[in-house]
């Protein structure tokens, strides 16, 4: 069958509306943070949708961990220990790329308890925070949300910003005429739908629904 257009669209609007509801169960968090830092909720809350689909134990096959998918050098360069951060890469257990979720596999092979069903959801959020302090959302937040404020206050403009958070200010700057915006960017196309793909979830949320 040929798939209608329409039908695409409904399509995408439940696949937002899913991941958004996962969200949405930090919005207090995500509302604090907001006010703390000055940075847009909505922006927040579409760039945790994209990083991590909302939710707070996902690991990248890079080891970027938590709702906003902070890299180890990020989280330690905001105030959480070496010590507080699991590092997946010296089991031998990550991919080769950044575009899956690994974490139920690496949580049940590093912290089995944690998969055995014998913990409650409260449990079992300690036992995850205890294993990578990524996965505290307050805390994970909090970092994320001070790197995406410094690249907002480096750029003045949130599309680089997005850009610069999803690879580093060294691109934007290298690559982007920051006078023009993202279509002077030659940065690959990972980027550019990492970009469009936050924005959408943003504007998505600023629409009537």
């Amino acid at each position: 069958d040929i798939t209608k257009p329409g039908d695409v669209e409904i399509e995408v609007k439940e696949i937002a509306s899913g991941v958004l509801s996962r969200v949405e169960l930090y919005s207090e968090i995500i509302r604090d943070t907001s006010v703390k830092y000055g940075v847009d909720e909505n922006l927040i809350k579409a760039v945790i949708a994209q990083d991590s689909m909302g939710i707070y134990h996902f690991v990248s096959s890079c080891g970027e961990a938590g709702l906003m998918r902070l890299t180890p050098l990020t989280a330690k360069e905001n105030g959480i220990s070496e010590d507080e951060i699991y590092d997946y890469n010296s089991y031998g257990v990550l991919g080769s790329s950044c575009d899956e979720d690994y974490s139920n596999r690496l949580i049940s092979e590093r912290a089995p308890i944690v998969s055995s069903g014998l913990l409650n959801e409260e449990q079992r959020e300690s036992a995850l925070v205890s294993l990578d302090a990524r996965f505290d959302a307050s805390r994970n937040l909090d970092v994320g949300v001070v790197y995406l404020r410094h690249q907002l206050d480096s750029f003045g403009d949130e599309v680089l910003a997005l850009v610069a958070y999803y690879t580093d200010s060294d691109t934007v700057t290298r690559y982007c005429d920051i006078e023009a915006g993202l279509g002077s960017c030659s940065v690959s196309q990972e980027t550019l739908d990492y970009v469009v793909s936050v924005l959408g979830y943003k504007l998505y949320l600023q629409s009537p629904q």
